[in-house]
């Protein structure tokens, strides 16, 4: 299932009264529809050199993103 079988430690009901679903002048100021501003497949780092660069960690980029992906398959619900 989609729990594995573990429950979860902590939940958190909310309940919400009113909800927007977008700013329309943010939309319009992000330019997200403006295909020369968008990001070249390639040009953002791998997530583990992300990690490593923002922690110092002395691991491997190799080993941090190995660590990621297993802890996203078993912790992350």
């Amino acid at each position: 299932g989609k729990f594995q079988g573990k429950l979860p430690e902590a939940a958190l009901l909310i309940r919400v009264s009113k909800a927007y679903f977008h700013c329309g002048k943010a939309l319009v100021r992000s330019k997200l529809w403006d295909s020369d501003r968008h990001a070249v497949p390639g040009d953002f780092p791998p997530f583990g050199q992300v990690i490593k660069d923002q922690t110092r960690a002395p691991d491997s980029v190799e080993a941090l993103e190995a660590v990621m992906d297993e802890l996203y398959t078993d912790t992350l619900y």
